[in-house]
């Protein structure tokens, strides 16, 4: 396994670990907690190449390109990330409305 790939591995683990804890220690705020859950996956999980054979975090690379360089279009970055945060929160309000449409 090369060490890009622990790198990715690693992300993973830490994200999932962290909604876990995020969805076990927010019960207070019901299902809401959920739908930050499914954000931190997001973020942490999707990729963006931001040269012509790497990948990072999509929105680490869209921070970075804002704030950084000033020649950099942040624009797909930003795009993907959105995207990744709009498809996280379709998928657990589906989830709900089924869960709702079961009962």
């Amino acid at each position: 396994m090369s060490p890009y790939a622990i790198g990715w591995s690693i992300m993973a683990v830490v994200s999932l670990v962290l909604a876990t804890i995020v969805v076990v220690k927010l019960d207070v705020l019901g299902r809401v907690r959920w739908i930050f859950a499914a954000g931190i996956v997001a973020t942490c999980c999707t990729p963006y190449r931001f040269d012509g054979e790497h990948f990072a975090p999509a929105l680490a690379v869209a921070v970075f390109r804002t704030v950084f360089e000033a020649d950099a279009d942040p624009s797909g970055a930003w795009i993907i990330t959105l995207m990744a945060w709009g498809a996280a929160l379709s998928g657990v309000l589906a989830v709900f409305g089924v869960q709702r449409l079961r009962r």
